[in-house]
Protein backbone atom coordinates (compact mmCIF):
# COMPACT_ATOMS: atom_id res chain seq x y z
CA UNK A 1 0.00 0.00 0.00
CA UNK A 2 1.06 3.60 -0.55
CA UNK A 3 2.49 5.43 2.43
CA UNK A 4 0.19 8.12 3.80
CA UNK A 5 1.99 11.45 4.14
CA UNK A 6 0.83 13.95 6.72
CA UNK A 7 1.18 17.50 5.40
CA UNK A 8 1.02 20.50 7.67
CA UNK A 9 0.48 24.10 6.65
CA UNK A 10 4.20 24.63 5.98
CA UNK A 11 4.33 21.73 3.50
CA UNK A 12 1.38 23.10 1.51
CA UNK A 13 2.68 26.69 1.61
CA UNK A 14 6.15 25.75 0.34
CA UNK A 15 4.69 23.45 -2.34
CA UNK A 16 2.43 26.26 -3.56
CA UNK A 17 5.33 28.72 -3.63
CA UNK A 18 7.27 26.27 -5.79
CA UNK A 19 4.46 26.19 -8.36
CA UNK A 20 4.07 29.99 -8.28
CA UNK A 21 7.79 30.51 -8.95
CA UNK A 22 7.56 28.33 -12.05
CA UNK A 23 4.62 30.39 -13.41
CA UNK A 24 6.37 33.77 -13.47
CA UNK A 25 8.35 33.07 -16.65
CA UNK A 26 5.18 32.78 -18.77
CA UNK A 27 4.05 36.26 -17.74
CA UNK A 28 7.50 37.66 -18.58
CA UNK A 29 7.47 35.97 -22.01
CA UNK A 30 4.00 37.31 -22.78
CA UNK A 31 4.88 40.88 -21.82
CA UNK A 32 8.14 40.84 -23.81
CA UNK A 33 6.72 38.81 -26.72
CA UNK A 34 10.05 37.00 -26.61
CA UNK A 35 11.47 33.68 -25.39
CA UNK A 36 15.14 34.60 -25.62
CA UNK A 37 17.26 32.15 -23.64
CA UNK A 38 14.61 29.38 -23.66
CA UNK A 39 14.90 26.30 -25.85
CA UNK A 40 11.81 24.36 -27.07
CA UNK A 41 13.58 21.05 -26.36
CA UNK A 42 14.23 22.21 -22.80
CA UNK A 43 10.55 22.95 -22.21
CA UNK A 44 9.39 19.66 -23.77
CA UNK A 45 11.70 17.73 -21.46
CA UNK A 46 10.18 19.55 -18.51
CA UNK A 47 6.66 18.89 -19.76
CA UNK A 48 7.53 15.19 -20.10
CA UNK A 49 9.02 15.18 -16.58
CA UNK A 50 5.70 16.28 -15.13
CA UNK A 51 4.04 12.99 -16.12
CA UNK A 52 6.19 10.49 -14.12
CA UNK A 53 6.58 13.02 -11.29
CA UNK A 54 2.78 13.35 -11.07
CA UNK A 55 2.41 9.57 -11.00
CA UNK A 56 4.86 9.33 -8.09
CA UNK A 57 3.34 12.20 -6.07
CA UNK A 58 -0.28 11.14 -6.63
CA UNK A 59 0.27 7.45 -5.87
CA UNK A 60 2.17 8.32 -2.69
CA UNK A 61 -0.59 10.75 -1.62
CA UNK A 62 1.64 13.79 -1.09
CA UNK A 63 0.28 17.12 0.10
CA UNK A 64 -2.15 18.74 -2.31
CA UNK A 65 0.34 21.35 -3.52
CA UNK A 66 2.86 18.70 -4.59
CA UNK A 67 0.10 16.61 -6.20
CA UNK A 68 -1.09 19.54 -8.31
CA UNK A 69 2.40 20.92 -8.95
CA UNK A 70 3.52 18.39 -11.63
CA UNK A 71 0.31 19.09 -13.55
CA UNK A 72 1.09 22.80 -13.33
CA UNK A 73 4.68 22.09 -14.37
CA UNK A 74 3.53 20.18 -17.46
CA UNK A 75 0.92 22.80 -18.32
CA UNK A 76 3.25 25.77 -17.86
CA UNK A 77 6.07 24.01 -19.73
CA UNK A 78 3.76 23.33 -22.67
CA UNK A 79 2.57 26.95 -22.62
CA UNK A 80 6.19 28.14 -22.59
CA UNK A 81 7.04 25.66 -25.37
CA UNK A 82 4.11 27.13 -27.33
CA UNK A 83 5.48 30.62 -26.74
CA UNK A 84 8.88 29.44 -28.03
CA UNK A 85 7.19 28.14 -31.20
CA UNK A 86 5.21 31.36 -31.76
CA UNK A 87 7.65 34.05 -30.55
CA UNK A 88 10.91 32.25 -31.41
CA UNK A 89 12.63 31.38 -34.67
CA UNK A 90 9.89 28.97 -35.78
CA UNK A 91 7.16 31.66 -35.95
CA UNK A 92 4.36 29.08 -35.97
CA UNK A 93 0.79 30.13 -36.61
CA UNK A 94 -1.77 29.49 -33.86
CA UNK A 95 -3.45 26.86 -36.05
CA UNK A 96 -0.26 24.88 -36.55
CA UNK A 97 0.52 25.16 -32.86
CA UNK A 98 -2.88 23.79 -31.81
CA UNK A 99 -2.64 20.88 -34.27
CA UNK A 100 0.61 19.86 -32.57
CA UNK A 101 -0.22 20.79 -28.98
CA UNK A 102 -3.62 19.08 -28.58
CA UNK A 103 -2.34 15.55 -29.46
CA UNK A 104 0.60 16.04 -27.07
CA UNK A 105 -1.77 16.97 -24.21
CA UNK A 106 -4.04 14.00 -24.94
CA UNK A 107 -1.10 11.57 -24.98
CA UNK A 108 0.31 12.97 -21.72
CA UNK A 109 -3.09 12.73 -19.99
CA UNK A 110 -3.75 9.18 -21.21
CA UNK A 111 -0.30 7.89 -20.28
CA UNK A 112 -0.41 9.50 -16.83
CA UNK A 113 -3.84 8.05 -16.04
CA UNK A 114 -2.80 4.56 -17.14
CA UNK A 115 0.42 4.70 -15.11
CA UNK A 116 -1.34 5.91 -11.95
CA UNK A 117 -3.83 3.03 -12.12
CA UNK A 118 -1.06 0.52 -12.84
CA UNK A 119 1.14 1.74 -9.97
CA UNK A 120 -1.77 1.65 -7.52
CA UNK A 121 -2.44 -1.96 -8.47
CA UNK A 122 1.26 -2.72 -8.05
CA UNK A 123 1.43 -1.11 -4.60
CA UNK A 124 -1.67 -3.03 -3.49
CA UNK A 125 0.36 -6.16 -4.28
CA UNK A 126 3.46 -4.75 -2.53
CA UNK A 127 5.31 -4.13 -5.81
CA UNK A 128 7.05 -0.83 -5.13
CA UNK A 129 9.82 -0.52 -7.74
CA UNK A 130 7.71 0.78 -10.68
CA UNK A 131 6.49 3.76 -8.64
CA UNK A 132 10.02 4.49 -7.42
CA UNK A 133 11.25 4.24 -11.02
CA UNK A 134 8.79 6.93 -12.13
CA UNK A 135 9.92 9.23 -9.32
CA UNK A 136 13.54 8.83 -10.40
CA UNK A 137 12.60 9.21 -14.07
CA UNK A 138 10.86 12.50 -13.33
CA UNK A 139 14.03 13.77 -11.68
CA UNK A 140 16.22 12.63 -14.56
CA UNK A 141 14.03 14.41 -17.12
CA UNK A 142 13.97 17.61 -15.05
CA UNK A 143 17.76 17.59 -14.74
CA UNK A 144 18.09 16.75 -18.44
CA UNK A 145 16.06 19.85 -19.24
CA UNK A 146 18.41 22.01 -17.18
CA UNK A 147 21.31 20.11 -18.76
CA UNK A 148 20.26 21.60 -22.12
CA UNK A 149 21.31 24.97 -20.73
CA UNK A 150 24.71 23.55 -19.71
CA UNK A 151 25.12 22.31 -23.28
CA UNK A 152 24.21 25.76 -24.59
CA UNK A 153 26.85 27.34 -22.34
CA UNK A 154 29.45 24.82 -23.55
CA UNK A 155 28.48 25.34 -27.21
CA UNK A 156 28.53 29.14 -27.13
CA UNK A 157 31.28 29.55 -24.56
CA UNK A 158 29.12 31.98 -22.60
CA UNK A 159 25.74 32.64 -21.08
CA UNK A 160 24.36 35.10 -23.62
CA UNK A 161 20.60 34.72 -23.95
CA UNK A 162 20.19 32.79 -20.70
CA UNK A 163 17.90 34.66 -18.32
CA UNK A 164 19.43 35.37 -14.91
CA UNK A 165 15.93 35.97 -13.53
CA UNK A 166 14.64 32.70 -15.00
CA UNK A 167 17.47 30.76 -13.33
CA UNK A 168 16.74 32.39 -9.99
CA UNK A 169 12.99 31.82 -10.23
CA UNK A 170 13.34 28.14 -11.09
CA UNK A 171 15.99 27.53 -8.45
CA UNK A 172 13.60 29.09 -5.91
CA UNK A 173 10.81 26.81 -7.14
CA UNK A 174 12.93 23.72 -6.52
CA UNK A 175 14.04 25.01 -3.11
CA UNK A 176 10.46 25.61 -1.98
CA UNK A 177 9.41 22.19 -3.29
CA UNK A 178 12.25 20.49 -1.40
CA UNK A 179 11.20 22.33 1.78
CA UNK A 180 7.62 21.17 1.20
CA UNK A 181 8.81 17.55 1.10
CA UNK A 182 10.85 18.08 4.28
CA UNK A 183 7.77 19.31 6.14
CA UNK A 184 5.87 16.12 5.30
CA UNK A 185 5.91 13.10 7.60
CA UNK A 186 7.43 10.68 6.90
CA UNK A 187 10.12 12.13 4.65
CA UNK A 188 10.24 10.88 1.07
CA UNK A 189 13.87 10.78 0.01
CA UNK A 190 13.19 10.05 -3.66
CA UNK A 191 11.09 13.21 -4.02
CA UNK A 192 13.58 15.18 -1.94
CA UNK A 193 16.41 13.95 -4.17
CA UNK A 194 14.52 15.06 -7.30
CA UNK A 195 14.12 18.66 -6.14
CA UNK A 196 17.56 18.95 -4.51
CA UNK A 197 19.30 17.57 -7.63
CA UNK A 198 17.57 20.05 -9.90
CA UNK A 199 18.25 22.86 -7.44
CA UNK A 200 21.96 21.96 -7.57
CA UNK A 201 21.87 21.99 -11.39
CA UNK A 202 20.25 25.42 -11.34
CA UNK A 203 22.84 26.76 -8.91
CA UNK A 204 25.56 25.92 -11.44
CA UNK A 205 23.71 27.77 -14.23
CA UNK A 206 22.90 30.62 -11.84
CA UNK A 207 26.60 30.95 -10.94
CA UNK A 208 27.68 31.01 -14.60
CA UNK A 209 24.98 33.54 -15.45
CA UNK A 210 26.02 35.74 -12.52
CA UNK A 211 29.65 35.64 -13.63
CA UNK A 212 28.61 36.51 -17.18
CA UNK A 213 26.57 39.47 -15.95
CA UNK A 214 29.47 40.73 -13.83
CA UNK A 215 31.94 40.54 -16.74
CA UNK A 216 29.76 42.65 -19.05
Amino acid sequence: MATHYEAGTAANVFGTLGAVCWSVQIVLNFRRRSTTGLKPSFMLLWASAGCPLAVYNIVHKFNIALIVQPQILTGLSLITWSQCCVYGERKWTIGRLLLTLIPIVLVFASVQTALILSCRIGLSRHVVWPTTLFGVLGGVLLCAGVGCEYFEIWKTGGVEGISFLFCGIDAAGDLFSALSVLFQRPHDYVALGVYVAEFAFWLGIFNQTWKGAQSM
